[in-house]
């Protein structure tokens, strides 16, 4: 198979890493073991050393206490006799706690099994022995010399049990040492290994990167010829390109300052339409308040003629009245008539009538009176009706003449309105189409000028590409020295 450097070297590391790992792990598994040993020695192994030393110390202590126990019954007093009984009691408490303290180990089967058996042995032992100083601590220490035989026996036989203990608790500290050992030899013969199998595959892959690398190298010389004689063609296609873009932006420059300028036309003659749209619009507001005065006129004139009815009518009544007027001169006259013909009669009747006479004369004065008031109210009549009919074909003249006037200038107005209106759309649609054209060529300097921008940009990228061409032809030079130099460290 035909790998790359780079796939050889991972290959070679995930080789290595692997064979470190495998060993890692197993180390790491005898390093747990040799922990797990460690935490045994500590919390088994080294207690029940402790125990069974302090166990076999109350074993033969308490034969001490017994022979104590029979040399004071000869030349001691109470009070000690008393202190052995009270040191023996204490004694077979530690035994047997220290025997109880082995038991709750975590010890083999085999050494539970003879602790087991110890404990029989202990309580016969600790029973004979308190069975004898309480004999001696009462007095009777002749008694007690017949148990003495037993005593040993019992002695000797927890002996040979805590001989038999001691050997086999010495026997599961021997043994955890040696897997100690074992797992300590095992980690330092796979560190050996580990360091064998590195060497082993650095020679390999030293051996193999460098031929490969050889071969790199010889290719990468004829490559960096290739590429210095493409750089210096590049180098020579960049210089053209370089002139020809700088030949464009100067073009397109020109160009967008033109439409910079018929821009700026553009937007004055926008401006103008825009104002003349306005004026044209206040002026149709202005022609429409002129024609709603001119319709208030005509309706004002209308108004007037109506009001010549009731003049017309108020004539009527003038007339009537001066005929009522008529009829009152009418009356009196008949009233003149009878007052003078009641004065006759008042006259006539002498005496006796006088005061009908001075009635008479008054109601035919008062009838003078009131036919003068008549003839006074008949003559103003008549000077009113004159003066309304004068009013009244003034007022006609005036209203037709005032109504043909609002008519005509009602109709001009309302051509001048129709113009204005005509006028008014045709701004519209000169502003509309300014508008547009504004926009279009907003638009087509927008364009132009991204147009000018990626000339702008053309130039600076050939520009950039004659320098990077440049460059890149010094770097071929370096770089057929860099090979150069990797293939003398190569070979």
């Amino acid at each position: 198979m035909n790998w790359t450097i780079s796939k050889q070297l991972w290959g070679y590391t995930f080789v290595t890493l692997s064979i470190v790992g495998i060993l890692g792990f197993i180390n790491a598994r005898k390093a747990e073991q040799l922990v797990s040993q460690l935490d045994e020695l500590a919390l088994t192994q080294i207690p029940a050393v402790r125990n069974m030393t302090n166990a076999d110390m109350m074993h033969d202590g308490l034969r001490g206490v017994l022979y104590n126990a029979f040399f004071i019954a000869i030349s001691g007093t109470k009070e000690e006799l008393a202190e052995i009984k009270k040191e023996t009691e204490e004694k077979i408490g530690d035994f047997k706690k220290y025997i109880s303290a082995l038991d709750q180990l975590h010890l083999p089967k085999e050494t539970k099994a003879v602790i087991d058996e110890t404990k029989p042995a202990l309580d016969d032992y600790a029973k004979i022995t308190d069975q004898v100083v309480s004999l001696i601590a009462s007095g009777k220490g002749d008694q007690a010399k017949q148990y003495v035989k037993e005593f040993d026996e019992k002695f000797k036989a927890l002996e040979t049990k805590m001989e038999s203990l001691g050997d086999l608790i010495e026997k599961d500290s021997s043994k955890t040492r040696n897997e100690g050992k074992d797992a300590a030899s095992f980690s330092y013969a796979g560190m050996a290994i580990g360091l064998f199998l590195s060497l082993f595959i650095s020679i390999l892959m030293n051996r193999n990167v460098t031929t490969r690398l050889r071969q790199v190298i010889t290719t990468m010389i004829q490559v960096s010829k290739s590429v210095g004689e493409l750089s210096k063609l590049l180098r020579r296609s960049s210089e053209s390109v370089s002139k020809e873009s700088e030949a464009q932006c100067q073009e397109l420059q020109g160009a967008v300052a033109a439409l910079h300028e018929f821009e700026t036309v553009l937007l004055n003659t926008n401006t103008g339409v825009s104002s003349s749209l306005a004026s044209t619009q206040e002026i149709t507001l202005e022609s429409g308040k002129v024609t709603k005065t001119i319709e208030e006129t005509k309706e004002a004139m209308e108004k007037i003629s109506d009001a010549n009815l009731q003049i017309q009518n108020l004539n009527q009544v003038i007339n009537s009245i001066a005929e009522k007027t008529s009829a009152i001169n009418d009356i009196v006259f008949k009233t003149q008539l009878l007052s003078f013909n009641a004065s006759i009669e008042a006259a006539r009747a002498g005496q006796q009538g006088r005061g009908f006479a001075v009635v008479a004369e008054e109601v035919a004065i008062l009838a003078k009176n009131s036919g003068v008031t008549a003839t006074e109210i008949q003559v103003l009549l008549e000077e009113s009706r004159k003066t309304v009919d004068s009013i009244l074909k003034l007022i006609q003249d005036r209203v037709k003449e005032g109504s043909d006037i609002s008519r005509s200038s009602y109709d001009s107005f309302l051509g001048i309105t129709r113009k204005i209106q005509s006028v008014n759309e045709q701004v519209k649609s000169i502003h509309a189409a300014s508008e547009q054209q504004s926009i279009a060529i907003k638009q087509t300097s927008q364009s132009v000028s991204q147009v000018d921008r990626a000339a702008r940009s053309n130039q600076s990228a050939a520009k950039n590409s004659l320098e990077t061409t440049v460059s890149l032809e010094a770097e071929c030079q370096r770089l057929s020295e860099v090979v150069l130099d990797v293939g003398k460290l190569a070979s």
